[in-house]
């Protein structure tokens, strides 16, 4: 049997996928690197690497993250996947890459998650960090947020630090460009406390100035999930004719909860909504 694994496959999919296999059936897993230490992989014998992956990277233009192409993963990585076979009983690893090119022209490790991150909430965070040094010590001072980032093991790189700031005083989380003048906002210390994208905590924002703030809050945070009406894959189901079901099924069910409005936000509060008028009767029953 074989089996996609990625983060796009729906949870029951890959419940058969990780069940352990009876003695006569070989199952097989095309996995990403969710499979890297996700997920527990039982009885695994074999790992062919092919030493590529894709990660979210942010774009710039866009403001938001998407796949890269295919690079080449580090030493690291290649081994953390190695490791995968070989736990229960002896297994081998397959590297597809010739091992001088693995060992001269692959990196070594990773590299920082700082480096491809946006710097937007990670600058938010310095900044209040910073402030809340200088009023409760104010004899220890604080460092300013530029200069604490450059003291970090592996400081970004000032122009993405800029750009960060740029970002922060346009959408107002910040008063100002300068560290002197600078003050976190309302928007800003928001973004500090939620876990959410900046601008989805700037959505909550306008929810609560303009009397919604229960819908904003919904709308944030299903934007910032999963998408509840993935399609299915050819990879995952392999019968034709449920594919096409399921399919159909995903897009009558966002054509209906979107109701002609052409808001993904606002499907997804709807979706909300008809899930507490089916939560409500239950709990009259109980």
């Amino acid at each position: 049997k074989v089996f996609p694994l990625h983060a796009g496959v729906r949870l029951e999919e890959q419940r058969e996928a990780l069940q352990q296999p009876a003695e006569t059936v070989c199952h097989v897993l095309l996995a990403t690197h969710v499979a890297e230490s996700s997920v527990t992989l039982p009885r695994i014998r074999v790992v062919i690497d092919f030493c590529l992956r894709r990660t979210p990277v942010f774009d710039k233009s866009r403001r938001g993250f998407a796949l890269s192409l295919p690079q080449w993963v580090s030493q690291s990585q290649s081994t953390q996947r190695s490791g995968r076979s070989g736990r229960v009983f002896s297994g081998i690893a397959i590297r597809m890459v010739p091992r001088n090119f693995f060992s001269t022209l692959m990196p070594e490790f990773d590299t920082p998650d700082m480096e491809p991150a946006p710097l937007e909430k990670l600058f938010l965070r310095v900044a209040h960090l910073s402030q809340r040094i200088r009023e409760t010590m104010p004899r220890m001072g604080a460092l300013p947020p530029r200069r604490m980032l450059r003291l970090t093991v592996q400081p970004p790189p000032p122009s993405r630090v800029e750009d960060a700031v740029g970002v922060l005083v346009e959408l107002g989380a910040l008063s100002s460009r300068s560290d002197d003048n600078a003050q976190i906002t309302v928007l800003g210390r928001l973004a500090v406390a939620l876990p959410l994208d900046l601008r989805l905590c700037r959505l909550v924002l306008f929810g609560v100035l303009f009397g919604c703030a229960a819908d904003a809050v919904v709308m944030a945070a299903a934007v910032g999930g999963h998408d509840p009406f993935a399609r299915p894959t050819a990879s995952a189901v392999k019968d034709h004719a449920k594919l096409v079901g399921a399919v159909r099924r995903a897009s009558d069910a966002r054509e209906r909860f979107d109701g002609g409005m052409l808001s993904e936000p606002l499907m997804l509060r709807n979706l909300f909504v008809e899930l507490l008028r089916g939560i409500e009767p239950l709990e009259d029953q109980s």
